[in-house]
Order: structure tokens, then C-alpha cells, then sequence
């Protein structure tokens, strides 16, 4: 998960470029995949992100809070419960995500 930050009217079609190098499980050469990420998959506010984005987002800064991290300071866990609530329905229904709602609470409680 990252943070972009544009320039004042930049109007590039793409605003960086992805690559991933892997190997599959059974072994052999890697492989690489090169992609140019489009700047219309960025999104100003959190609430226009995709379902499965806004999760990433939640599981991301749970990560954080529990680490401790500086970048989670301002991060409160009844905003990480709020931000999962407002997920779409059909990702709450999964188990997982249930799990990680569970996780969120638990940590709540044990945090003094």
C-alpha cells in the first residue's frame, strides 16, 4: 500500500512503472512482470476506493498499530473498526474478514 502524491497538474497517463520478479513453486527460471500503473487507479478519497482496496487499507494499518509504527500514531482501533463496518457487504461476509474483525477487537481490548 502506498501513498501518492501527484504534482500541481501533472496529467501523465502513468505514474510509475511495477515490477515483480518470481519463480514458481515447482522451481525453474523467474520470470518478470513489468507493468505501467495508469494514474486512473488512483483515488483522492478513501471512500471512491474499491472494496477490496479499502480492506487492504485496513489490514495495512492494523499491521501498523500493532507494530507500534509512526507512521500509525493518529491511528485509533474504533477507526479500524469503522473503516472495516463500512466495507461492502459481501466482503464482510467472509470468513476472514470476520477474523480480522475479531483480531481488531481483541487487540482493542488488550491495548491499555
Amino acid at each position: 500500500v502506498y501513498e501518492v502524491k501527484l504534482k500541481a497538474g501533472a496529467k501523465a497517463e502513468s505514474f510509475a512503472t511495477f515490477r515483480a520478479r518470481f519463480k514458481a513453486p515447482q522451481g525453474g527460471s523467474s520470470q518478470l512482470v513489468e507493468r505501467a500503473l495508469p494514474t486512473s487507479v488512483i483515488r483522492d478519497e478513501r471512500p471512491a476506493a474499491s472494496g477490496p482496496a479499502r480492506l487492504s487499507l485496513v489490514v495495512a494499518g492494523f499491521a501498523e498499530k500493532l507494530r507500534g509504527s509512526y507512521w500509525a500514531r493518529a491511528l485509533s482501533w474504533e477507526s479500524l473498526q469503522t473503516e472495516l463496518r463500512a466495507l461492502p457487504p459481501g466482503l464482510l461476509a467472509r470468513e476472514d474478514v470476520a477474523e480480522l474483525a475479531r483480531l481488531i477487537d481483541t487487540a482493542r481490548k488488550l491495548d491499555r
